[in-house]
């Protein structure tokens, strides 16, 4: 059951990945993301893909959502925390 009232918006997590050879050249990005209503599980991913990723790869997740526009868009409500790669593994910030 969710905490939710019918009236709020519901919110999402937006994740993102870029990969090394993408973070010099935005318009040619190289990484993943995707959107799940879980938290946690968006974390983890960007966590995941950190730890297989090479030194200098970075990513967020962000709460979003859908927009009430009609647009297919969501609406950004803030970070939750970002995470990046270098020689001695990943670190995450929230």
């Amino acid at each position: 059951m969710s905490d939710r009232r019918p009236w709020e918006p519901q919110a999402l997590y937006s994740w993102d990945v870029l990969f090394p050879d993408s973070a010099e050249a935005e318009s040619a990005a190289h990484g993943v993301g995707g959107v799940t209503d879980d938290r946690s599980e968006a974390i983890t991913v960007v966590r995941d893909e950190l730890s297989r990723a090479g030194a200098g790869a970075h990513g967020s997740v962000r709460k979003v959502t859908p927009s009430r526009t009609g647009n297919l868009e969501y609406v950004d409500l803030g970070l939750v925390g970002v995470g990046y790669r270098d020689d001695h593994g990943v670190r995450w910030l929230e």
